[in-house]
């Protein structure tokens, strides 16, 4: 009876499966059967289970906007302070939806798929750098291991400080898009000068060179939004 009930959900002939083969044969095939069984069902669930919680932040975003509206509604908030609220509300659901995207990635794409998927994206910006662009050049495997294992992206809203003079040098960066202006105080010249970045720029290349490093300025997101890739300095 068992091996009829599987035999329900194979695509072959059930009545003339269930008299060919040896009792071995037969063994292995319900074997295969209830692996395929739970391995289907192991993804289904997980696919599920993305997609609820996808459409609850999406409620979320929307419940968030009325509750913002109604606040600055109801005590005459200014319209600069109200785009100011959503943006920020927007930019923190951004960062849970990218989290739930590289968790959903994780749980179903394969290992070596994910890889090369995250090499694409991530490779481009990172040769951008003489140090990477040989890297690729010399042993693309490693390179391809690094984007992988050492790289995370990171979302920043306008005014955000990415790291502030004498933090710990953690990671180096590379601007995905968005427009961020480093300052650094001239101590020669008793000012302070800045730099603008933008896409394809990078910078913080000593944290993977030098140990204990502290940074000497500070690193500001002018935009909406900006979106940097993170090398890891320890996983490095």
């Amino acid at each position: 009876c068992f091996q009829w009930a599987m035999h329900m959900f194979h695509p072959s002939r059930p009545k003339a499966d269930l008299h060919e083969g040896t009792e071995t044969e037969r063994m292995f095939e319900l074997f295969t059967t209830l692996v395929g069984l739970v391995c289907s069902s192991v993804f289904i669930s997980a696919l599920t289970n993305t997609m609820v919680t996808l459409q609850a932040i999406y409620s979320k975003q929307s419940v968030y906007k009325r509750i913002i509206q109604n606040y600055t509604e109801t005590h005459s908030i200014s319209h600069d302070l109200t785009a100011a609220a959503k943006q920020q509300v927007k930019g923190q659901l951004d960062r849970i939806t990218q989290q739930m995207a590289d968790v959903s990635l994780t749980l179903l794409v394969s290992k070596p798929l994910l890889m090369d998927m995250r090499k694409q994206a991530r490779s481009p910006f990172l040769v951008e750098n003489d140090f990477f662009f040989h890297l690729q050049t010399q042993h693309p495997r490693v390179l391809h291991r690094l984007c992988h294992d050492a790289v995370v992206e990171v979302i920043a809203l306008k005014g955000e400080k990415i790291f502030s003079s004498g933090d710990a040098g953690e990671s180096m960066f590379f601007i995905q898009s968005g427009h961020l202006i480093y300052t650094r105080p001239d101590t020669s010249e008793s000012e302070t000068k800045s730099v603008q970045l933008m896409k394809w720029d990078w910078l913080n290349e000593a944290v993977l060179w030098v140990a204990r490093w502290s940074h000497l300025g500070e690193l500001e997101v002018k935009d909406e939004r900006a979106v940097l890739m993170a090398l890891i300095s320890s996983t490095f």
